[in-house]
């Protein structure tokens, strides 16, 4: 072994061995590489044909608008082009295509013909309705707007193998009325899911994610690191950085190449790995013995003489380890040579990014058209857009807008019978339909002041630009000119009316016309239906015997048959399908009833570009919507505790609004312990059992990762504070007596309002409590018309209760009188004492509650107390009702004010004068006071299950509610105003409006009060009681609106506090308003003060439940509803009672109304009010606590002044009463909030139909 020559053999050896796995290694990669070229080409071939089919597919299928037959293999659909079908036929010889099948007649697939072939060589096709992971059919009838998603799977025939190529695409329908399916819900802390990533420096450098070196490194880490500790935490590592290495690269093509460069070697590595994972350590082992030998022979000194292998030093060998690593780059760089065919791909690839950019065109020019400030800055908006060219940041393409708005403005006073007017874009009708007398077409002519004329015009253009026309009068049959002047024309309002498409509709043809499943409208020739949009237009029409016009859309206009097609009621309601259409008359002058009339409508184009020149890649998409009222969704802030970190989010020290104990078990709030409030201090009596416990909302909103919160809500809505509150309920007991449920405005010394589920069990007799529930709160007292008049709330019945809570209820100025006598001495406590007993009475006034047994105390500034009575000393009062008035007669224990001395007025405190200054009698204990409630039960037992909240006990009784379910408010703290005269022709006041008065009672007076409608009206009537309070196109509408304060650009609240009865009412942004209300309250209306109050608590009432059978619709006050599981939280949606605003995919919960037959509300603190919706019940459902005779001073409010809402309030709980057990065994789980700005509504676009 020491001869040079024996080394020279082992080298030898050595080499011969490296040069087999280079051979090996080589062939490997040639094979792999041709292997992957001959797959890439055919795959190339097959990709490029079904991508040109799936392109068709998504473009036939983001444009259906209905389906009328749809099997696994076949569909049969409505589009802008008329009815067409996809299906997949079977050739004579086996072979199978893809048809499409334009202008179908047929409703079935069954009865399709042969159509042209879309795609051959097909294996299978596959089409999903919804796909949700596994198959999913269409079933004809269901409404088209369910229909989200549409999934293709199309698998081509591959040459060599059984198994075919697999090609899908999903698609959400645009013009379905479907905005798109919702988001599937995540967890909050899933891990990063790798599966099928991207590989973000390896794209970047290649610059194809389905790159063969792209997919190498893919498949290396799938294989090799994925699901090892190790692994796992260098792929977190690599998907920190990764993106920001990607992003330094990607714009810079020399630093690619260097990446590639150096990233080649290690794909050689990898393919190695991957397909020869025995050669990589096969070839580190024998470097390793290599370099060994080399070692060993560098030490040797070296013999002169012939250069023999022995005396290469090792080069040999290190030439062979050279030439691994070169043949390894060769055979990965070979692959990616012979394996790219991204060409097809990315062309294909950049005609979808030409179509995803015209999209956000569309997406681009619907949002700034709803976010503008008013009508003027909207048309300014669209005049700017046209034939405008957007670029993308980064040059990451283009997109160009074209608009034409369906109606025109007037932009000169009249001259004689032609008026100048204008298209804020580009003109949408074709002049040539109508430019000329006998092509004359209607016109709905709406002047600034509201009035309204229907005119017979044509058009020329006009020479000051090229959106400009004429409009020449001429009569109503004939082509005689007629001046604008007269007849016609109110030559005081000259400017700025606005001029939209009118039509007649076919005298011979009043009745909608069935046709396909749907119904058609006929129009007569000649009248205007030519200046319509040509499909999805919405238009105004009257039928006979209804008071207002429909509101229709229609799917397509048809010309050859004269009929819009596909009418549909665009608030949801059935089509009166027998009944006519008002008569316009056989020759005109027509009825100006019977007008058909456009709504405002704009078609907009957008044209996405990709590339530069002859190059340039571009998708027109046109989109053709209706302008109307739009929901705009509003930013709302979202907290919620499902106490998964015990109680670090809440008060639980010594705070008012902190009272029991509480612990969080099996990941809910359990309260554990009660405190004990007897009758007396001393006195083991039971008053009533309480346990609350209240949000600590900062840290609660901080740990939910919000930076707003209560104080920034507040200040935000100008010192008003609205939100909505729920949590889920759970009793684990067999007791059937318990009270519990939400505290809100909940303040620092523990007033609050409150919401409880409640099934009590009062003492019947005086004397101590008997169900731990304070009295008051299941008391319902009358007004001082009905002498000791109360009704109690008691089992067997379960209610729903509204209430409110003073912890320092006080009755300041208190006024004493002689006190009234009744003798012979009544064997009632509750009768006046008899003569010689009780000089003199506190008189209480007719919205002071206070009830038998209160402790109180009494308290003088400036003067002195009544003669009898001593500061800071507990008394114990009897309240009498005589004679229409209400009379305090103060004890010295519990027992006797309660009538239980040895006799009836034993213990009396004497009161024999008058005092002087101020004296006032203070509770030593909380007080409550029920305000409204809601039966559970069907009268006259406890059998029935109203509101479907409550589980069966046996024998058809329903006592305890169920399992989880879910109590809701909706507290709205906001300003109202009361209107009488609401509306006119199409005028109605909604969400979102700006409303304001002048000095001078113009429209473009000086503004005196100013501010957005916050909620829809809501109406003081029923509306069978009085029908006119409802008509908004009578102009008849009386009811009342929510207000939020406005601030101006400075960030300035404008006045809203200066609305003054009597005076007229603006829609709009001054000084363009339009007259729509007068501020007052209706002559219906009894017992209250002023149209206007400064700040009030108003308030919804929900409940939902996580079991009963799902069957939601889209009335919010049926029990009909979805279900709201525990661990999941909803919400009702802004405007709820409003028509249209919930539909089944979000009606979660039922709007309570507050009232039971008798329809009883505290008759000093509490009103309700009807929404839009609630039309056939009198018990309102729109709640406002406040009282009744306004005096301006807050009530149960947040703080009105100031720049910081107190931390120390704690705004919203949870709350209990009740047994011991009860309350020991309630859980609550799901406790949320949520607040925002209301959305509301402004103009803006509805659903278009694209093509």
């Amino acid at each position: 072994m020491k001869s040079t020559k024996g080394f020279t053999l082992i080298e030898i050896m050595v080499s011969l061995v490296l040069v087999g796995l280079i051979a090996s290694v080589a062939g490997t990669s040639v094979l792999v590489g041709m292997q992957g070229y001959l797959a890439a080409r055919d795959n190339d071939v097959l990709a490029q044909k079904a991508q040109l089919a799936l392109n068709r597919l998504h473009r036939e299928f983001i444009e259906l608008s209905d389906v009328r037959d749809a099997r696994e293999d076949c569909i049969l659909y409505e589009s802008p082009y008329g009815r067409q079908a996809l299906k997949m036929a079977v050739e004579t010889d086996g072979r199978k295509t893809i048809q499409f099948i334009p202008g179908v007649t047929s409703i079935s697939c069954d009865q399709l013909p042969s159509g042209d072939t879309l795609i051959d060589g097909v294996q299978g096709f596959t089409l999903l309705y919804n796909p949700s992971g596994g198959m999913s059919l269409w079933s004809v009838g269901q409404d088209i707007r369910n229909l989200y998603a549409l999934n293709a799977r199309l698998v081509m025939k591959r040459s060599g193998t059984e198994t075919g190529l697999s090609f899908s695409m999903t698609v959400s329908p645009r013009n379905n009325k479907n905005a798109g399916g919702e988001r599937v819900p995540t967890p909050d802390d899933m891990p990063p899911a790798y599966e099928g990533k991207t590989c973000f420096v390896a794209t970047a450098a290649w610059g194809d994610r389905d790159h063969p070196m792209v997919v190498f490194f893919r498949q290396f880490r799938d294989r090799f690191l994925l699901g090892t500790v190790p692994g796992d935490a260098l792929i977190r590592l690599y998907w920190r950085v990764g993106p920001l290495l990607a992003a330094a690269i990607e714009d810079s093509p020399p630093a690619r190449f260097a990446v590639r460069a150096a990233m080649i070697p290690l794909a050689g590595a990898a393919l190695l790995l991957l397909y020869h994972p025995v050669l990589p350590v096969l070839a580190l082992i024998v470097s390793w013995c290599g370099a060994r030998f080399l070692c060993r022979r560098l030490r040797r000194k070296p013999r002169p003489g012939l250069q023999s292998p022995a005396g290469q030093r090792g080069a040999i060998l290190l030439t062979l380890i050279a030439m691994m690593v070169i043949f390894s780059a060769l055979g990965a760089y070979m692959i990616s040579m012979f394996g790219s065919s991204s060409l097809g791909q990315a062309v294909g690839s950049n005609i979808m990014r030409a179509y995803y950019l015209a999209e956000s065109g569309f997406r681009y020019a619907a949002s700034v058209y709803i976010n503008a400030a008013d009508e003027s800055a909207r048309e300014t908006l669209m005049e700017a857009m046209r034939n405008r060219e957007y670029t993308l940041a980064g040059n990451e393409g283009r997109f160009q807008l074209g608009v034409y708005p369906y109606y025109f403005k007037s932009t000169k006073p009249p001259d004689k019978d032609q008026m100048e007017a204008k298209v804020y874009g580009n003109i949408p009708v074709e002049i040539g339909d109508m430019n000329s007398p006998a092509t004359a077409v209607w016109m709905k002519v709406q002047k600034p002041g509201g009035d309204i004329t229907f005119n017979r015009v044509y058009l020329t253009r006009a020479a000051v630009s090229d959106n400009a026309v004429i409009f020449k009068q001429v009569a109503a049959s004939g082509t005689t000119p007629v001046d604008w002047g007269s007849g016609y024309w109110d030559s005081a309002t000259n400017r700025g009316s606005t001029l939209t498409p009118a039509c007649i509709p076919d005298p011979n043809k009043l009745v909608l016309i069935a046709d396909s499943g749907g119904y058609d409208l006929a129009y007569a020739y000649g009248t205007g239906a030519l200046a319509f949009p040509r499909r999805n237009g919405v238009f105004a029409v009257r039928f006979q015997g209804e008071p207002r016009p429909r509101i229709l859309s229609y799917r397509e206009r048809d010309d050859d048959q004269r009929r819009f097609k596909g009418i549909a009621d665009t608030s949801g309601k059935s089509l009166p399908t027998t009944v006519p259409v008002v008569d316009p008359g056989a020759t005109p002058p027509y009825n100006q009833q019977s007008f058909i009339e456009l709504t405002k409508f704009v078609r907009l184009e957008s044209t996405g570009i990709i590339g530069e020149g002859v190059t340039a890649i571009k998708r027109t998409v046109t989109y053709e919507t209706p302008i109307g009222y739009v929901t705009v969704t509003a930013p709302k802030t979202e907290m919620k505790e499902q106490f998964g970190t015990g109680l670090a989010n809440w008060f639980t020290g010594s705070e008012p609004s902190h009272i029991g104990t509480q612990a969080v078990e099996g990941g809910a709030l359990r309260l554990t312990g009660a405190a004990t409030t007897n009758v007396m201090p001393a006195s083991s009596c039971l008053l009533f059992r309480e346990n609350q416990i209240a949000l600590d909302w900062r840290k609660a909103f901080s740990a939910s990762g919000a930076y707003e919160n209560f104080s920034t809500e507040w200040r935000r809505a100008g010192n008003f504070l609205s939100y909505d509150v729920q949590a889920k309920l759970f009793l684990d007991s067999t007791n059937t007596i318990y009270a519990g449920g939400l505290s809100f405005r909940l303040d620092e010394q523990g007033n609050s309002l409150g919401l409880s589920i409640v099934r009590a069990s009062p003492n019947p007799s005086p004397g101590c409590d008997a169900d731990g529930i304070p009295d008051n709160l299941t008391t319902a007292f009358h007004d001082s018309t009905f002498p000791n008049s109360f009704t109690v709330l008691y089992s067997p019945y379960a209610y729903l209760v509204l209430w409110m809570k003073e912890t320092a209820k006080t009755e300041q100025n208190i006024v004493t009188l002689p006190s009234p006598h009744l003798d012979p001495e009544s064997t009632s406590y509750l009768d006046p004492p008899p003569s010689g007993t009780g000089t003199r009475a506190i008189l209480l006034g007719d919205c002071s509650f206070w009830r038998s047994g209160a402790r109180v105390r009494f308290y003088n500034t400036g003067g002195s107390l009544p003669t009898g009575i001593e500061a800071g000393k507990d008394y114990y009062i009897r309240v009498i009702f005589y004679n229409t008035k209400r009379y305090v007669y103060l004890f010295d224990t519990y027992a006797r004010a309660m009538g239980l001395g040895a006799s009836r007025w034993e213990g009396l405190q004497d009161i024999t004068s008058e005092g002087s200054g101020a004296s006032s009698m203070a509770a030593q204990d909380p007080q409550w006071l029920l305000l409204a409630y809601r039966s559970l039960n069907q009268f006259p037992s406890s059998v029935g299950d109203v509101l479907e909240i409550l589980k069966p006990s046996g024998g058809g009784l329903y006592e305890r509610f169920r399992d989880w379910m879910t109590l809701k408010v909706r507290v709205i703290e906001a300003p109202s105003l009361s209107f009488v005269n609401g509306g006119g022709a199409g005028l109605e006041i909604v969400s979102g409006d700006i409303l304001y008065q002048t000095q001078d009672n113009t429209a473009g007076g000086a503004v005196e009060a100013i501010a957005m409608v916050r909620n829809d009206p809501v109406y003081w009537n029923l509306s069978v009681n009085q029908p006119a309070e409802w008509n908004w196109e009578a102009g008849t509408a009386a009811g009342i609106v929510l207000l939020e304060p406005l601030r101006d650009d400075k960030g300035v609240i404008r006045p809203y506090q200066g609305f003054i009865g009597g005076k007229r009412l603006f829609r709009g942004q001054p000084p363009s308003g339009v007259w729509i209300a007068t501020v007052g309250i209706p002559a219906t209306v009894s017992g209250e003060g002023v149209p206007f109050r400064q700040r009030d608590n108003w308030a919804q009432v929900f409940v939902g439940d996580p079991n009963r059978p799902p069957d939601p619709g889209d009335d919010p006050l049926d029990v009909k509803r979805a279900q709201s599981p525990r661990d999941s939280v909803f919400w009702a949606p802004d405007r709820v009672g409003y028509p249209g605003i919930t539909t089944p995919s979000n009606d979660r919960f039922t709007l309570v109304r507050m009232a039971d037959d008798n329809a009883y509300r505290n008759p000093c603190y509490l009103r309700r009010f009807l929404s839009r919706q609630n039309t056939g019940d009198s018990r309102g459902d729109f709640i406002r606590i406040g009282k009744v005779q306004y005096d301006g001073r807050p009530f149960f409010s947040t703080p009105t002044e100031g720049l910081e809402f107190p931390t120390s309030r704690p705004e919203v709980g949870l709350h209990a009463y009740g047994p011991a057990d009860s309350i020991t065994n309630f859980y609550f789980d799901d406790f949320a909030v949520r607040f925002g700005p209301v959305g509301g509504v402004r103009p803006g676009f509805l659903m278009p139909v694209q093509h």
